[in-house]
């Protein structure tokens, strides 16, 4: 039985995980998965949920950035991939040449026939000319390669001069690390994020290089079905969903405003102290201990607040709930611009200040604003209208044509 190794290097959350799953879930029996993976603690158990074999896989501890637990900073702009890549440490060629050496150590232990990546420039990188690669991503994580990177940022027409400067650097650490592995060398570094075949699993509204792509995108997948859109006003009056992480510098605000409103509603915050839970503990308040099905919560609630993840966001449009996103990145801020388009959410820095009256202010604005409500019900019917296709298959077909 031949091995398929599924990697994810960069990137926040379990999103990226989430996504390689189906895919493993697709090919075993035939083949075998191996996952090499940017958090272990919390990978065990999103494992165990997907089936006997996919549960028992071998899981290794992808090759870490030691950058990657550090904050950037406010002070630091990023405004391509390049930025980001910088900020890691990737011009730095030793560096570079460490972990991508770590990589193709594992490459040799597994010794697969297909490379599936998601959000993995240096597992790709080694794997280059070594065996085939599929790149999966959302758009935020995917440019389009055969060109300099595009601005990440939607709002901006051009790169400013440090950017294209990065890259420059970037791009030449790369070629370095490249010819003492014996790899071709990339032409251009969004290539360092596409594979043999690259899929870009969003809609346009989320993609930062819509503007750039050649290449059709593909549905997000690994999400529920939510049928007909049911009216907000056919929902609960004040029903809200809440999914933050515990340390988001606004959850306690959030949930005081909540209170002041006096709303109702489910909440899933992992990690949640016991005595912030009990602070804010209400009958009319459910708090969670596990993650919550979408297709259950959200066709019942008002607004949807969160952290502007691309799942949840797109969950959320799906469902045709408003959106209060407490943004704390880049990548979600991204998103939420393209739900901002929409007329259909409303964004917070996480890094600003914001007292109780304020939050309560968003919240009754996206609670009573007919035009809001108007624009979240058109979004989700736009959604639904659209050809529908089985991206997964789509993949997987891919994959079976590149395997032996």
């Amino acid at each position: 039985m031949t091995r398929v190794l599924f990697g994810w290097e960069f990137g926040g959350g379990l999103g990226h995980l989430a996504t390689l799953l189906p895919i493993a879930k697709g090919l075993v029996g035939s083949h075998e998965p191996v996952f090499a993976v940017k958090q272990l603690s919390n990978a065990t158990s999103l494992l165990a949920d997907q089936g006997e074999m996919v549960a028992a896989a071998t899981l290794l501890q992808a090759p870490r950035w030691p950058t990657q637990s550090k904050s950037k900073g406010p002070e630091v702009l990023t405004h391509s991939l390049a930025d980001t890549l910088k900020i890691h440490g990737y011009h730095d060629r030793g560096l570079l040449y460490g972990l991508a050496r770590g990589w193709r150590g594992i490459l040799r232990l597994v010794d697969p026939s297909l490379v599936i990546a998601d959000y993995s420039p240096t597992l790709l990188l080694a794997a280059r000319g070594v065996v085939p690669t599929i790149a999966l991503g959302t758009g935020y994580s995917t440019p389009p390669g055969g060109r300099p990177l595009p601005p990440m940022r939607p709002w901006e027409k051009q790169l400013p001069a440090t950017s294209r400067a990065a890259e420059r650097e970037v791009l030449q650490a790369v070629q370095f690390v490249q010819r003492q592995l014996g790899c071709p060398a990339a032409a251009f570094l969004g290539d360092l994020f596409n594979g043999d075949r690259t899929f870009v699993c969003t809609i346009p509204e989320f993609d930062p290089y819509r503007d750039y792509r050649e290449e059709p995108t593909l549905m997000p997948f690994n999400l529920p079905d939510f049928g007909l859109v049911r009216p907000l006003a056919e929902r609960p009056e004040g029903r809200i969903f809440v999914y933050l992480p515990a340390n988001h510098p606004h959850l306690v605000t959030t949930l005081a405003a909540i209170r002041k409103l006096r709303l109702t509603g489910d909440i899933f915050v992992p990690g949640l102290p016991e005595e912030v839970r009990r602070r804010f503990a209400a009958p009319s308040l459910i708090f969670h201990e596990r993650p919550l099905a979408l297709e259950q919560v959200l066709p019942g609630a008002r607004v949807a607040i969160h952290h502007g993840g691309h799942a949840t966001s797109y969950a959320a449009l799906r469902s045709g709930t408003p959106q209060l996103l407490l943004i704390n990145n880049l990548e979600r801020l991204v998103t939420s611009y393209g739900l901002h388009q929409l007329n259909c959410a409303i964004a917070i820095n996480a890094d600003g200040k914001m007292e109780v009256d304020g939050m309560a202010d968003c919240l009754r604005r996206l609670l009573q604003t007919d035009e809001i409500h108007r624009s979240a019900q058109a979004g989700a019917e736009s959604l639904a209208a659209r050809p529908a296709t089985n991206p997964v298959k789509t993949i997987l077909e891919a994959c079976q044509d590149m395997l032996p």
